[in-house]
């Protein structure tokens, strides 16, 4: 029995300075042939770029995936043991659940390497389909930054998405970044290949997150990202290219008021690196501090049931599992998944440590009430600014008005305002500026 599928390549080019990013996903044809068993073979398939990384995933009925082996030959035209395929544990997490088609983890493949599939002929289907994500592009460095105002734990380093060369840059045009105000932390591992350099590893997460037939999220699903030696990624785009709080697709479809933080690697058997842990531990207590939420206590946030998304009280950092159905998951892996109470002492502990509010703070400080807020809202600030914007979740100028000056004090009529989350953005004539959210009922 010869069985092909069909082919269909998606490929786009982004020129950003003097670095061309290019990004391909490719849907490959498969011919299965019988064998002596009860099971049918994929003709090999090679990897035929000689620099980078190529990544697979197989898209296939959910019910296929568990009885799917994969073997890989190596450089040296010698084939590995066959390897059972799992399916990914986090593909169905932007909307609604029902799909009967799944994804399995991906691979990574080096150059001269092949790969095949091996099927019981029984459920054997053009419904199988190998997707193979290339990517060569240079590696970048690290770039710091410093936590947003209002937040006195020390800066961090990270990889925005212009720095790791995502090919759509700091923007996401095929998803619309929607704020979502955070409450709530949920933990992930990849639970799939992660090897140095990682900018791949994450450009390969999101190509399939954001183009793969089994996703098109359009965007990666984590908000954030840190790979075993502790470098921080920016994942989704920001609203406006500096909102940060925005919803990702990485908690069984009840995504609102979470920041999703993903270890790559596989925690099933094995523990974060020391730099990875390390580095999880400051960047929740830097955006705990920024956004104001205690480690080491809960809030209601939505999480799922049976029925559906359910608010309900939870700690305010979770692992993936943890705001899932029983059985749903096991992310973020049977290793890790236990440490999480440690996580949140050791998060209250760091920023419980973070100096105390800084001069600078108390001097450049905003003071917005009532918050939230229906109608009249009430502004203090410690210097007079000069002019100030308000802003939608969508990153879209709603109102501006110029302050008079020396003016510490007076207040803002936002009754024309739809119900939802703005920022108040206060420019002072020196050039500092400050940010400030309110809710508007």
């Amino acid at each position: 029995m010869i069985q092909t599928l069909k082919i269909l390549t998606f490929l786009w080019i982004l020129t950003r300075g003097s670095v061309d990013v290019q990004a391909q996903i490719s849907q490959i044809p498969l011919s299965f042939s019988k064998t002596e068993s009860e099971e049918v073979i994929s003709a090999p398939i090679s990897v035929t770029h000689k620099d980078g990384i190529t990544f697979l995933v197989i898209n296939a009925p959910k019910s296929t995936i568990p009885h799917m082996k994969l073997r890989i030959r190596n450089s040296n035209s010698e084939w590995q043991g066959w390897q059972a395929l799992t399916i990914d544990i986090h593909q169905n997490e932007h909307d609604d659940e029902g799909l009967t088609s799944a994804r399995t983890m991906m691979v990574a493949l080096s150059a001269g390497q092949a790969f095949q599939l091996s099927v019981p002929s029984t459920i054997v289907s053009n419904s199988i389909i190998a997707e193979l994500f290339h990517d060569s592009t240079p590696l970048t460095k690290t770039a710091s930054f410093s936590t947003m105002p209002g937040c006195v734990c020390e800066s961090i380093l990270y990889k925005s998405r212009v720095q790791w060369n995502c090919p759509e840059g700091a923007e996401s045009p095929q998803w619309l970044p929607v704020i979502s105000d955070a409450k709530t932390f949920v933990v992930h591992h990849q639970a799939g290949t992660a090897n140095a350099p990682y900018d791949a590893t994450v450009r390969g997460i999101w190509a399939f997150h954001t183009y793969s037939s089994g996703n098109g999220w359009g965007d990666i699903g984590y908000n954030w990202l840190i790979a075993p030696d502790g470098f921080i990624y920016q994942g989704r785009a920001w609203v406006a290219d500096q909102f940060e709080e925005v919803r990702g697709a990485h908690m069984c479809a009840c995504n609102s008021n979470k920041i999703g933080i993903c270890l790559l690697g596989d925690l099933t058997n094995n523990q974060p690196t020391q730099k990875a842990y390390e580095a999880l531990v400051k960047l929740i207590g830097a955006k705990a501090c920024q956004f104001n939420i205690e480690p080491d206590t809960t809030t209601i946030t939505p999480i799922r049931e049976v029925s559906g998304c359910v608010d309900k009280s939870a700690p305010n950092i979770i692992g993936h599992k943890h705001g899932c159905p029983t059985g749903y998951t096991a992310c973020p892996g049977d290793a890790f998944a236990p440490m999480i109470e440690k996580l949140r002492d050791d998060v209250a502990e760091y920023v419980n440590g973070c100096a105390s509010t800084t001069k600078d703070e108390l001097d450049y400080a905003v003071f917005l009430v009532p918050n939230p807020v229906s109608n009249l809202l009430s502004m203090e600030t410690s210097i007079p600014y000069d002019h100030i914007h308000i802003i939608n979740a969508y990153g879209h100028l709603v109102k501006q008005l110029k302050v008079n000056e020396g003016l510490l004090s007076f207040t803002i009529d936002v009754g024309d305002l739809v119900p939802g989350s703005y920022f108040v953005k206060c420019f002072e004539k020196k050039g500092k500026v400050r940010l400030e959210r309110f809710v508007k009922m």
